[in-house]
């Protein structure tokens, strides 16, 4: 789990950084999220370091999950 520690509030990061096996460089890399599609399927994450890309089923389904931030009309 990865967070910004303000003085008032921590805000998690997660979904958009994860820790991930990368199985390139066969060790655990801290990853962003990358641009993908909104279909379905796992999220793409490049590795800060290399830029290896991983791809997490999980985050995906997250990452769908979250409000689109447009608004919506009641």
């Amino acid at each position: 789990m990865f967070c910004l520690l303000p003085a008032d509030t921590p805000v998690l990061l997660s979904p958009f950084v994860a820790s991930l096996f990368c199985p390139q460089c066969r060790q655990m890399e801290v990853c962003h999220a990358a641009p993908a599609g909104k279909d379905t399927g796992p999220a793409h994450l490049k590795r800060f370091g290399r830029g290896h890309t991983l791809h997490s089923p999980e985050l995906g389904d997250e990452i769908r999950a979250l409000p689109d931030g447009r608004g919506t009309a009641l």
